[in-house]
């Protein structure tokens, strides 16, 4: 009898775990001076697809709060749906990247002037070290304007982020099918604007392979540059770490990432170390008091 009660009960459950509804889709207000999180992948499943997501205000990278933080709004189940359970593997053509723009005729947050860039740079991943001295270049305000334009797309195109409705497992993704260079307003069709370079403008791409088996220990790395009309490199604010669970932290310094944290195992043994070494250290003078 207490068997039956218990049977029906976990039923009646897992009826209820059913009937929970989705996360309400919604409507994604992204713009200017906004960071956009762009995948896209170049064959296999979702090679039609890009997945977008709206990281919020650029002020959150330009005086962090913290020195590291996780961004919440890209959700590992879009990566998944859009990409497939293999869309971090190895030899996967899933890319990642991240830009923003203050548009072209305003100035923007931080009191950078119009036409100001934000655009990641991927680590070498083929020899897992950083580039160092590799910053994006800065360029003129006419030469800026083409790119500004360009990222504003994404914020005012037919097809852009700000006004879309958002996937069931983040307010601030969408997943759009993916368009044609200097057709579309889509991270694909943007990011390989003009003969595949990113944006129109950043040589060769912003884009990070989501190949994981040539990660910086867990995470792949990107830098994130802001970029001002000039000339010279660009002013290094953070970088951006993925894992392969779909995780996306930012912190002011690679070293976050890179700094090589001892295992538990590792601890015992200079506490190992040090006991006996001070078992020698007081033998000694034991020795010599005698």
């Amino acid at each position: 009898m207490h068997t039956h009660k218990k049977i029906l009960a976990a039923l009646a459950t897992g009826f209820a775990l059913l009937a929970i509804p989705a996360q309400a889709q919604s409507t994604i207000t992204a713009g200017f001076n906004d960071l956009v999180l762009g995948f896209r992948a170049t064959s296999g499943t979702g090679s039609t697809l890009n997945l977008e997501v709206d990281l919020g205000s650029i002020s959150q990278f330009q005086s962090p709060s913290s020195s590291s933080f996780t961004l919440t709004r890209l959700s590992a189940l879009d990566l998944t749906s859009t990409y497939g359970s293999s869309w971090n593997a190895s030899g996967t053509t899933v890319t990642w990247g991240i830009v923003g723009t203050t548009g072209a005729t305003a100035a923007g947050t931080g009191g950078v002037p119009a036409k100001t860039l934000w655009a990641t740079k991927p680590w070498d991943v083929s020899g897992a070290t950083d580039v160092a001295g590799t910053a994006w270049n800065r360029g003129s305000t006419f030469a800026q304007q083409a790119p500004a334009n360009a990222i504003a797309t994404l914020f005012t195109g037919a097809n852009a982020l700000n006004g879309a409705t958002s996937t069931a497992n983040s307010a601030f993704s969408a997943v759009f099918t993916a368009g044609t260079p200097n057709s579309d307003s889509t991270w694909s069709s943007l990011d390989l604007k003009t003969a595949n370079v990113s944006f129109g403008y950043f040589n060769p791409t912003v884009d990070q392979t989501a190949d994981f088996s040539l990660a910086q220990g867990s995470y792949l790395l990107s830098d994130l540059y802001q970029i001002t009309p000039g000339s010279g490199a660009s002013t290094y604010l953070g970088t951006f770490g993925l894992k392969a669970d779909g995780t996306l932290t930012f912190a002011t310094s690679s070293s976050f990432f890179t700094t090589a944290v001892p295992e538990p195992s590792t601890y015992a043994a200079i506490a190992g170390a040090l006991a006996l070494g001070l078992v020698v250290i007081r033998r000694r003078r034991q020795a010599a008091a005698a």
